[in-house]
């Protein structure tokens, strides 16, 4: 192999060279970008298997379907070569131990005087680790993955790491012919970080390139349900029982088969993105444009708190992939218990989250309206909903990538204050709410909950319109139906005109009795010289 001192350069006379167009060179940048990726990961799956077959003892390598270590060797080196070709910076991005090991690392009187766990390290530290910061790099680097493919990639090739761990762990043991706690523990770490790795990956990968993933892998006919099963066992702690009931042979095979079926998905997610990339290159379309819907109502979207004091950019940044969904009256769109993906913000309309139990009882966790976060600072790292979402209006509603808001989320400072804000303003809500479960009578409940709703609506004197059913609301409230009803006959009496689901107040000011100083602060009507409220909230602060 040539180093870097004395390889040969073939030089190029770009006099001779077609001039291209802006867009040409766009693609001819995109598709050689990629190349280089390939190639690159192309190199690392091969020194992983190498790796791999360096571990098995002589006696065993009959046993197991696989290349010798010289055919191998052989196909690293063409992909080092293939990667030295469409990587312009690949000798400088590496360091001088990646080449003497790789060197090294056909000396079958070196391997032989490695123990395994030696060997299977000095292969980890010297050529896979620095192939793969120089994978990290490319990726990091290329802008033609959005922020969200780009971390969900970075994930994607960690897991195939820890799977090809696992694999070579399971080796070891197998030629001790026994397990000790120091092998389950590894073995149990690897498992536990390849499922952690593939649920972030699930996590942050965008709708295209799941769809993708899905794809490649669904073409392949062999399943991974029986490997998920092995890692799941593992990970659980029972590891003696899963490795005493698979052969060696079984146990490398089957790791195998689910390794090159990752890999080829990956090479094909690269692949596809690159060519979408391209197709956008060609039409001048800027990368991940957004929905037509979403577009026209950007000025709306704009006003909304979590979106306050954002640039148009960033603003922009965020809504990629986000959609508009006009849902009719109890529509569901998040289910406890399964994979979330979105990122819920009210536009119109009404909505509820619930808690489900295992006997199937429901219960109300909170009525949220207009301009409202669904889901909050707390689902941001989440990847199953712990609560239902479902409507109890005709509602707008605007769903944000998760993926994409959770990255912009970790670096945009303005849009990182204002979830942090909105979160507040709902624990302050659930506080509040709690505290009139706990603490006020049914009067006093149904009270500040026409506070809640007059605030909402505004204070031009226009009736109050139920938005909801009455069992609704009295569920909510934590109160029976009929007691919802004789406490409306109760307000009737002191002025207000009840008519169905409409009420009209017998003053601008009948309700402030059932106010709080947390529902105060959102009153324009409020002022410290007559708000009780705002005096009770000062003489605390006095104090």
């Amino acid at each position: 192999m040539k180093g870097p001192k004395d390889r040969n350069i073939a030089l190029v006379n770009t006099d001779h060279l077609p001039i291209l167009d802006s867009d040409q060179e766009k693609r001819l940048v995109i598709r050689t970008m990629s190349n280089a990726l390939l190639h690159a990961l192309s190199l690392l799956n091969d020194l992983q298997t190498e790796r791999g077959i360096a571990l098995l003892p002589m006696q065993q390598l009959g046993q197991v379907d696989t290349p010798s270590f010289d055919q191998q060797s052989n196909l690293t080196h063409e992909a080092l070569a293939k990667t030295q070709k469409n990587y312009p910076d690949f000798w400088a991005l590496l360091p001088e131990r990646f080449f003497n090991a790789f060197a090294q690392r056909t000396n079958a009187d070196f391997r032989i005087n490695q123990t395994q766990d030696q060997l299977r390290e000095w292969y980890t530290f010297n050529l896979e680790h620095p192939i793969h910061q120089m994978v990290l790099s490319y990726l990091t680097n290329d802008d033609h993955f959005s922020p969200s493919q780009m971390s969900a990639l970075i994930h994607y090739i960690a897991a195939f790491g820890y799977l090809n761990q696992l694999r070579d762990l399971g080796v070891i043991v197998y030629t001790k012919a026994e397990i000790t706690p120091t092998d389950s523990s590894r073995l149990k770490n690897a498992a536990a970080s390849y499922l952690a790795r593939e649920r972030l990956f699930l996590g942050l990968a965008d709708d295209n390139l799941r769809q993708i993933i899905d794809e490649a892998q669904n073409a392949f006919t062999s399943t991974s349900a029986e490997i998920d099963e092995v890692i799941r066992k593992i990970k659980n702690g029972y590891t003696k029982g899963v490795l005493a009931s698979t052969p060696m042979p079984a146990w490398i095979e089957g790791f195998n088969r689910e390794l090159i079926k990752l890999q080829d998905a990956l090479g094909q997610s690269i692949k596809k993105l690159t060519h979408q990339a391209q197709e956008l290159a060609a039409t001048g379309t800027p990368n991940q444009s957004l929905d037509s819907d979403i577009e026209h109502n950007l000025h709306t979207i704009r006003t909304l708190p979590l979106f306050r004091g954002l640039s148009e950019a960033s603003l922009r940044n965020i809504l990629k992939g986000a959609r508009l969904m006009d849902l009719e009256k109890n529509a569901t769109f998040m289910t406890q218990g399964e994979g979330i993906t979105r990122f819920y913000i009210l536009m119109d309309g009404w909505a509820k989250t619930t808690k489900m139990t295992a006997e199937g009882q429901e219960a109300i966790v909170q009525i949220l309206g207009k301009k409202e976060c669904l889901v909050d600072i707390g689902y941001i790292n989440a990847s199953m909903a712990s609560l239902n979402g479902r409507t109890i209006s005709k509602c707008r509603v605007l769903a944000l990538s998760l993926a994409v808001f959770r990255d912009h989320a970790s670096r945009n400072r303005e849009l990182a204050q204002n979830l942090l804000t909105a979160t507040t303003l709902r624990l302050q809500k659930m506080v509040s709410q709690y505290e009139q479960m706990t603490l006020r009578n049914a009067t006093q409940r149904v009270g500040w909950f026409l506070v809640n709703l007059h605030l909402e609506t505004g204070l031009d004197g226009a009736p109050l319109k139920l938005p909801f059913d009455k069992a609704l609301i009295a569920t909510y409230l934590n109160i029976k139906p009929e007691t919802f009803s004789r406490v409306l006959k109760v307000f009737q009496k002191q002025g207000f005109i009840i008519n169905k689901d409409e009420i009209i107040l017998p003053s601008p000011k009948a309700l402030c009795a059932y106010c709080d100083p947390e529902l105060a602060l959102r009153c324009c009507r409020a002022e410290a010289t007559n708000c009780v409220p705002i005096q009770t909230t000062r003489r605390a602060e006095r104090k």
